[in-house]
């Protein structure tokens, strides 16, 4: 007798599109916190990204802002990939 299930692991399911950029940006206009870590960056004299590097590696910054510089470095480097 041959068995006809499927093995589930040599299944390839479809690889769907993330979206995720696009829910990020909507909370962020709801919560009204786009430009918000420009504008500090601004207020230091330093580009975003510079800022953004700064706070990365200062011991003092809270985990928050860590978490914000973060997401800055990460969205500059997906703006980089896309030119």
């Amino acid at each position: 007798m041959i068995d006809k299930k499927k093995d589930k692991s040599t299944e390839k399911k479809p690889v769907k599109p993330k979206k995720w950029i696009g829910k990020v940006v909507a909370s962020m206009k709801k919560k009204g916190t786009i430009g918000k870590f420009s504008k500090e960056a601004e207020k230091e004299g330093e580009s975003t990204l510079e800022h953004a590097e700064e706070i990365k590696s200062s011991p003092k910054a809270s985990t928050k802002l860590k978490r914000e510089a973060k997401f800055v470095i990460n969205m500059s480097k997906l703006k980089k990939k896309k030119k």
